[in-house]
């Protein structure tokens, strides 16, 4: 069994889906089909539960229509009936219009994301499946709420491995005789049915779970880039792919901040040596990257950026510091605050903390003020260049990187240079 995974990217519109099923055709049987939401529906949703959560009932209804639009702007070009979505826009419209203001307040932000964000990856995913149908695919929907079960921890859920493989299992004695089915990538549920998702970008976390479950030996990611590349190309023209990386190196590149690959997406695959193929959807005939438990020698420096940073230290209201317990209560802090923590230095009377912004940052700063002196730096990038800092490719790159920058933090290993910056 092989499982494909198309990001929001590559189902964006009618001749995208088209291609998606070509792709398909060329795949054979046995194959799971993880898709993410059309295009930028996600943001879409995002702004639809900032209208939900203050009451503004105008607001709502203009996201909603566009919403509608747009997915029926697709169904038509695709020649499917546009009531093939009419339930779920009904389920969201009810779901948005017939709550009260009590019932808002008594679940937290966390709880309506997941509620309402997720109606993006069950709306694609009906649309692909209802136009691979109608080219004689035999093809199969499947809510991935029935498969993978989580803990309650919205936003960020915890898989239950045990039971969602005994889920899967049911799936596919349902689903016997079907070829291909089609799933959502992003969400899952609880055990007592509440709407969970995996994190943003969570879908390529799903295909990897779903590869595990099925015991695939390949997850293929199908990207708008022809693979795993040395640079982004939005922002560096000379970027590069890199054909082969071991999980190791794709781990390291996730972890700082590389958009190819959910940095949840390795653990599963190399836990169970499952091969990850990076591919484009554009260019079909690129071979693209494998990413699997070879050994891989990667002979061009890796450059990857992290925006939105924001730079925190930290010192004791009374002058004494105690490191290592303070590492560890900072740490728990940063954890209960659901706070990613991607750089840390310290001196003797300070520690310096690298986090992604969020919508916790505030409460996360309030609560540390309570026990200690902390001042920030927000509108942070943080450069991570990894290399062979012997040769002049990779000391040329982190050279570069520094130009035009006041430098807040710069960490050196062998292979590795992080620099924290900001604009001058």
């Amino acid at each position: 069994m092989n499982v494909y995974k198309f990001g929001g990217a590559s189902i964006a519109d009618a001749d995208k889906i088209k291609n998606v099923n070509n792709i398909i055709k060329e795949c054979g049987n046995d194959l799971i089909v993880i898709v993410s939401a059309l295009g930028k529906t996600t943001n879409k949703l995002e702004e639809l539960l900032r209208f939900f959560l203050i009451g503004d009932n105008a607001g709502m209804r203009e996201t909603i229509t566009d919403l509608y639009e747009a997915h029926n702007k697709i169904t038509t070009e695709l020649s499917l009936e546009k009531s093939i979505t009419s339930h779920l826009f009904s389920s969201l419209d009810d779901m948005v219009f017939g709550c009260s203001l009590g019932n808002r307040q008594s679940h937290d932000y966390d709880f309506w994301y997941d509620a309402i964000v997720s109606f993006g990856e069950l709306l694609s995913s009906t649309i692909v499946n209802e136009y691979l149908l109608t080219q004689n695919i035999n093809s199969a929907l499947v809510d991935v709420r029935s498969v993978l079960i989580t803990d309650n921890k919205h936003r960020d859920a915890n898989v239950n491995n045990d039971i969602s493989q005994l889920k899967f299992n049911q799936m596919l004695e349902a689903t016997a005789g079907v070829d291909v089915r089609v799933t959502q990538g992003f969400i899952a549920a609880s055990a007592d049915g509440e709407t969970t998702t995996l994190g943003r970008e969570g879908s390529d976390y799903s295909a990897a779970l779903m590869a595990v479950l099925s015991k695939s030996s390949c997850l293929t990611i199908w990207k708008d880039v022809n693979g795993v590349l040395n640079a982004d190309p939005r922002y560096y023209s000379d970027a590069t792919l890199i054909p082969q990386l071991n999980y190791h190196d794709a781990v390291e590149l996730a972890y700082s901040g590389a958009q190819v690959i959910h940095p949840k997406t390795i653990k599963p695959l190399y836990n169970n040596n499952i091969q990850l193929r990076v591919r484009s959807f554009i260019n079909r005939e690129n071979a693209g990257s494998i990413i699997n438990g070879d050994h891989s020698s990667i002979d061009i420096p890796i450059i990857v950026v992290k925006h939105n940073q924001i730079l925190l230290t930290i010192t004791p209201n009374n002058f004494s510091f105690v490191l290592e317990d303070s590492f560890e209560k900072i740490f728990a802090l940063a954890n209960s605050h659901r706070q990613k923590v991607n750089m840390v230095q310290n001196s003797a009377v300070s520690i310096s903390m690298v986090i992604d912004n969020s919508r916790y940052f505030d409460e996360f700063i309030n609560t540390l003020r309570q026990y200690y002196k902390v001042a920030y730096n927000d509108k942070m990038e943080l450069v991570t260049v990894r290399g062979d800092f012997k040769t002049d490719k990779a000391n040329t790159m982190i050279g570069r990187e520094r130009i035009g920058y006041k430098i807040y933090l710069s960490q050196h290993t062998r292979r590795l240079v992080r620099l924290l910056r900001r604009k001058i």
